[in-house]
């Protein structure tokens, strides 16, 4: 067996979901297959099908939303081909694309948080109490709709509770603890979530 191809057969048995160093690897081709070269690193350059080389001398297998279309040269963006608002994309791509997923979502939802407090100008609050106070049903900043039924009145509330859940159950865990996030799917629906919150703060109206 050539080492690309054990390093491929590593790859399907979940071997880089992982981060692992040239080292590591070097050893488990050995242990495992009986392999040794003397460049592996140009041959783990040339597994770009299913590896991204992260920081110095390690990899990682590539996510669903880095891998290469069937046949294709190019890859898939799915930051345009799900619309991912651009203040998020700006934050969180590079973080998503190196594998920090805690840290994508995050800076996306402190995002969400910063455009608030610009449409809304309003200095000092932060967190839920911001959000309760900028999209309050009774006396909003900004409002997400025209105020004309109590339909309107239950969406402005359900807003305000999004906005407030969004920060306390979102981004303060993962400002304030260590919180393990390993999976790309579940990391770009985070994303997906903060880039509504975005457009809804892009198309509320201020209203005080």
């Amino acid at each position: 067996m050539r080492p690309k191809e054990a390093l491929e057969a590593l790859w399907k048995d979940g071997y880089f979901e992982s981060v692992r160093s040239t080292g590591e690897i070097d050893k488990k081709l050995d242990s495992d297959y009986k392999i040794s070269t003397t460049n592996l690193t140009s041959t783990l350059k040339n597994c770009k099908k299913f590896l991204r080389k992260i920081g110095h001398a390690k990899w990682r297998q590539l996510g669903p939303y880095e891998a290469k279309l069937a046949g294709s040269r190019k890859e898939v963006d799915y930051f345009a081909v799900f619309g991912i608002h651009p203040r998020i994309r700006k934050a969180s791509q590079k973080l998503f694309l190196d594998g920090h997923y805690p840290s994508a979502i995050l800076e996306a939802f402190k995002q969400v948080e910063i455009m608030v407090k610009e449409k809304a100008a309003i200095k000092g609050n932060f967190g839920t109490a911001l959000m309760q106070e900028v999209f309050s049903a009774n006396n909003p900043i900004l409002r997400v709709n025209g105020n004309t039924t109590d339909s309107d009145e239950a969406e402005q509330k359900g807003f305000m509770m999004l906005f407030s859940g969004a920060v306390l159950g979102i981004r303060d865990p993962k400002a304030h603890s260590v919180v393990a996030q390993n999976d790309p799917i579940a990391t770009m629906q985070y994303l997906g979530f903060a880039s509504i919150l975005c457009r809804m703060v892009d198309n509320a109206t201020k209203v005080r």
